[in-house]
């Protein structure tokens, strides 16, 4: 019996010895690979001159693991377990440039370091990274092109460079990147013209090339992108005309109507409904107008929803014409009338000011929902002959109703890049955030007639967001 229990007290000990031992021996090629990204993490370490806030003061310590660096993951499972998957160094206000080492990050999926100081090149070694998703390089003083190399990178869905000093043409290339969903570029010295193999990013939702230097023609293809949401190719030296499908829901014409045996001066709406998201503008704006009634808002005087010549689908909104434009255009672009700009006195912007909040008010304050009307911003801002103000274009307005359940359409909200209010963003679950969102564009849209700028065209429209937003809350407490 004693023999018997010393034998299994044997087996086991010797199981155990097994088990420990092979624990403690690491897979040659895993130890080479951390090794890998060990040292390519200190060579990017070595190109940063300056951190301020000493964020990689625990890269290289001995007695903190790699994974546990700042702004560093690493895998949990399978071949990517204690290999570097992210590197994120946003807003540090690092100063260096970027290390190609990056590239020996093998697994690397998000690259983020955007709002910091780096210079030099975006490196071209980059498009190793096979499993790179996310690449954010921008608000830095990166220069020279864009790497044509990133084409390699098939499993991007986001690019950001924005806010750089990148030159030369836009790649090609990019058009080979089939997961693609946001191309941010804006605010760069970029020339050439936009590439047309674009139209080919079939899921691209965000195209971002404004305030940049290209020329040429706006590419037809663009506008087949029939997930495109977002795009902006402002203040560049394009020529030509817009192609069908890309931009606003619909073009503005004058006509004229006969009402009450009389000839009345009206403004038609005419919708493109090959723009994603027309269709759902038209019936918002239809459902929102049909029920309010105030001197401040754009009245409707009907609706056409039919088929043109051709078979296809038409819809149409009629107004009530207003001589004076939109706001906008007496902000920023000055009229000109006998060979004169013409500017708004202090009393009349007062007076502008006072009309859009009793608009808000309004709409706010309906019975039975409240309305909200979520793209309020100057050119949505419409002057009559005695330069009264009416709020228009309620294609984004939403009801608000106290069981979000019964909101509309809360998942699909939309707002203007430096007017819609930054902390809104996540729309479906922020329910009072819609009220804030245009009560946050009222304060940029009052900063704006203040001060004469262009919250989307300021170096920075999140910051100029957030400032007249603090600019209206002061303005609360002093009264």
């Amino acid at each position: 019996m004693v023999s018997a229990e010393l034998s299994m007290l044997v087996s086991l000990l010797l199981a155990l010895a097994a088990s420990t031992g092979s624990a403690r021996i690491p897979h040659a090629g895993t130890a080479t690979s951390n090794s890998s990204d060990h040292s390519a993490l200190l060579s990017f370490k070595s190109l940063i001159r300056d951190d301020p806030l000493q964020a990689l003061e625990s890269w290289g310590s001995r007695s903190t693991p790699m994974c546990q660096w700042h702004g560093v993951a690493c895998g949990r499972r399978g071949r990517r377990r204690g290999r570097v998957v992210a590197l994120d160094l946003g807003d540090l206000n690092l100063l260096g440039a970027v290390s190609a080492s990056v590239a020996n990050l093998t697994f690397l999926r998000r690259l983020h370091l955007p709002g910091n100081r780096l210079h030099g090149a975006v490196p071209s070694a980059l498009g190793h990274l096979r499993y790179l998703k996310r690449l954010n390089l921008s608000d830095n003083s990166l220069d020279g092109a864009i790497p044509p190399s990133l084409s390699r990178c098939r499993q991007l869905d986001s690019i950001s460079l924005g806010y750089n000093r990148l030159k030369g043409k836009i790649p090609w290339k990019l058009a080979a990147l089939p997961n693609l969903g946001l191309l941010e570029l804006r605010r760069n010295e970029l020339q050439g013209e936009i590439p047309h193999e674009l139209g080919s990013l079939h899921n691209l939702v965000v195209l971002d090339l404004g305030h940049n230097k290209l020329q040429g023609t706006i590419p037809s293809e663009i506008s087949s992108l029939v997930n495109l949401e977002f795009v902006d190719i402002s203040n560049n030296r394009l020529t030509g005309e817009i192609p069908p499908g890309i931009g606003s829901f619909g073009s503005v014409y004058k006509g004229t109507m006969r009402i009450d045996d009389q000839q009345v001066v009206i403004a038609v709406k005419v919708l493109n409904l090959t723009q994603r998201g027309a269709s759902r503008s038209f019936v918002a704006e239809c459902e929102t107008l049909k029920c309010v009634r105030h001197r401040n808002l754009m009245k409707i005087l009907t609706v056409c929803s039919s088929i043109d010549s051709q078979s296809r689908d038409f819809k149409a909104l009629v107004y009530e014409y207003l001589p004076n434009g939109n706001l906008d255009k007496w902000l920023h672009h000055h009229p000109i009338e006998d060979g004169e700009n013409r500017s708004l006195h202090l009393r009349v912007r007062l007076q502008i000011a006072i009309d859009v909040a009793s608009s808000l008010e309004y709409l706010h304050q309906h019975k039975p929902m409240p309305i909200i009307h979520c793209d309020l911003k100057p050119s949505n801002v419409l002057l009559d002959g005695e330069m009264i103000a009416h709020v228009g274009d309620f294609g984004l307005a939403r009801f608000l109703h106290q069981d979000s359940e019964k909101s509309t359409s809360w998942g699909s909200m939309r707002g203007t890049i430096g007017y819609a209010a930054p902390e809104s963003m996540d729309w479906a679950t922020k329910f009072q955030s819609m009220v804030m969102s245009t009560a946050t564009a009222f304060c940029c849209w009052r900063c704006s007639l203040e001060k004469g700028q262009q919250t989307a065209d300021s170096e920075n429209p999140l910051a100029f967001t957030s400032m007249c937003k603090l600019h209206c809350q002061k303005g609360q407490q002093r009264s």
